[in-house]
């Protein structure tokens, strides 16, 4: 039998229906792959992490002090506690094994009675340190340092879980070394939002990773700290050798770096994976139809990370032009801000800063706008296009005469927007110690930042890099049936990543902009602007993309649960978005129009 005639019959590890959780392996275990991965702590009923693949040579602890609430919801009446909320310390480098707690400290829920209205906080709901040897007898805090629910909107009364509630500590400055204090972590109540009322349970969409392959060996260290469900032989540290196993997983997410997409895809797609493949699916048109032909071929599952697309803000205007209510879509205008330091840190620092090592910035940026606009204009194809744009200002022509290679020893620092130390070492000091920060190194302190800074790419001056990725684009879209679109990717802007959208149709316009509550639609006959809501229902620990990531997750299980395994529609809508992005860099790169030929070549 050969490769392509495989499907999920030939390995042990597929799970039906309701028999368990779905296992996962993880190619890849950067920030992605992390951030995915979340999700079989937010739901481990459903998926379990079963294999990394990654590689390195120094162990390290990441995010020294990283707790937790997960689980279900109920209360315990004898222990005063939240049923089976539990509370653990994760990737702690003086963690104390027999207890898993930082020294013996643990931290409780205890007191849970109602909602004060008027002040926004559970009233009675107290957070209690016990077992701390240096505890401030009268206010029962470390160090003065209080711990309090914040940020509450609403409980649920029947089930008494948290909605989405986030717990943190506040109030607190620094370290205390002689203690091992927690300070400017987060306790967060989270995934609560989709409770099952009958089992007291997330509603019944987790899984759980059993395995992680990935270079570093901090990153593969991380996810199996932090998910506890990792066997050490399926520790890997690289994708070829999970390749060279029977299947162990029911599917794998591959989240390496660009150019290191189709080989592993391709391999797991021939040995039954269904695959969650991060994007862009490939960086050339041959690997992408590559991709698509084996998943077809071996009637695999491939969902590409358009994150865009599963954003409630996205399919809500889906759903509104489904609706008729704009009438016919004439015009659509889309814009990235992608923001003035987000473009320094990746596209002129960052992985992505250079064409040979990653892929043309529309491609590795801006794919998934693409794709949101195919989505939202459904059945009909774009016939031609036309594409503008450069890399303007950071390059050797616009850097200052007295500027150094490196931002730490630059004179012209302080008054330039662009500075690494502002970047990372003052959003570091500001209390950040997430993204960006933390892409520059795997252990988030000072002393490791301003190192990161004074070796590697990310204390570079951006005058002085080899970037070589345009820092402004913009796409027109001309349909078969006279639709047009725009799309704009734009470096230069104070909005970081927060979607501008304007969609004009023949009874009305829809106005919106990622992050505001309500997206506006004035109705031509009426004359008048409805506000609608825009629904926020995601947990906290995967607010990425406005929770994008999290829908595109329970999406891409529900799926695999189902019985109906035709991919067929998503495969040939994830090739067109891409053949599309390739087609605007021709028209870019050659500065002409490119015609389209459904499911062929352009010119």
């Amino acid at each position: 039998m050969s490769g392509e005639q495989r499907n999920n019959k030939n390995g042990s590890a597929q799970t039906k229906e309701g028999d368990g959780p779905l296992t996962c392996l993880i190619v890849g275990a950067g920030r992605r792959g992390k951030y995915y991965s979340k999700y079989a702590l937010l739901y481990p009923d459903q998926m379990k992490v079963v294999g990394v693949a990654d590689l390195g040579k120094e162990t390290q602890c990441l995010y020294k002090y990283n707790i937790q609430v997960f689980g279900v919801a109920d209360l315990d009446k004898k222990t005063q506690c939240l049923y089976k909320y539990n509370i653990q310390v994760v990737g702690v480098a003086d963690l104390d094994k027999e207890t898993q707690c930082l020294y013996n400290y643990t931290i409780q829920v205890v007191g849970v009675a109602d909602l004060d209205k008027k002040t926004q906080c559970l009233y009675k709901y107290n957070i209690q340190v016990v077992g701390v040897a240096d505890l401030d007898k009268e206010t029962q805090c470390l160090y003065n340092y209080t711990i309090q629910v914040v940020g509450v909107a609403d409980l649920d009364k029947e089930t008494q879980c948290l909605y989405n509630y986030t717990i943190q500590v506040v109030g607190v400055a620094d370290l205390d070394k002689e203690t091992q204090c927690l300070y400017n972590y987060t306790i967060q109540v989270v995934g609560v939002a989709d409770l099952d009322k009958e089992t007291q349970c997330l509603y019944n969409y987790t899984i759980q990773v059993v395995g992680v392959a990935d270079l570093v060996q901090t990153r593969r260290e991380y996810l199996a700290q932090t998910l506890g469900t990792l066997e050490t032989e399926n520790l890997l540290t690289d994708w070829q050798q999970a390749a060279e196993r029977s299947k162990f997983a029911d599917f794998v997410i591959i989240s390496t770096t660009d150019r290191l997409h189709k080989e592993p895809a391709v391999a797991f797609a021939r040995l039954g994976y269904d695959i969650l493949l991060e994007k862009p699916m490939g960086v050339t048109q041959e690997d992408c139809r590559e991709i698509v032909e084996v998943c077809r071929a071996c009637n695999v599952i491939l969902t590409v990370c358009h994150v865009l697309r599963f954003s409630p803000w996205a399919t809500l205007i889906k759903d509104i032009i489904d609706s008729g209510r704009l009438g016919e879509v004439v015009n659509i205008r889309l814009t990235d801000p992608v923001g003035f330091w987000h473009f320094a840190h990746a596209y002129v620092r960052g992985d992505w800063r250079n064409e040979e090592s990653s892929t043309f910035a529309l491609m590795s940026k801006s794919v998934h706008d693409v794709d949101l606009i195919t989505y939202w204009m459904d059945d009909r194809k774009c016939v031609s296009l036309s594409s503008f744009g450069k890399l303007s200002h950071f390059n050797k022509d616009s850097k200052p005469a007295q500027a150094t290679a490196k931002c730490q020893d630059c004179p012209t620092e302080e008054q330039c927007p662009y500075s690494a130390k502002k970047i990372y070492i003052d959003a570091f000091k500001a209390g950040h110690n997430g993204w960006p920060v933390d892409v520059l190194t795997d252990i988030v302190d000072l002393e490791n930042i301003t190192e990161a800074l004074r070796t590697g790419p990310y204390g570079k001056c951006v005058y002085d890099s080899d970037n070589d990725v345009v820092s402004n684009q913009v796409v027109n879209f001309q349909f078969d049936d006279g639709a047009a679109a725009n799309f704009s990717m734009v470096a230069f802007t104070k909005l970081v990543g927060q979607r501008e959208i304007k969609i004009y149709g023949t009874l009305g316009e829809l106005v919106y902009e990622d992050g505001w509550d309500e997206m506006l639609l004035f109705d031509f006959l009426s004359r008048t602007t409805e506000q609608i809501s825009v629904s926020q229902n995601f947990p906290n620990e995967m607010a990425g993309h406005t929770g994008a990531g999290y829908h595109l997750m329970k999406t891409f299980l529900q799926k695999l649960k189902s019985e109906s395994r035709d991919n067929a529609a998503e495969l040939e809508e994830t090739l067109t978005s891409h053949m599309l992005v390739f087609a605007a860099d021709k028209a870019r790169l050659e500065n002409k129009v490119v015609n389209i030929t459904p499911g062929g070549p352009f010119s």
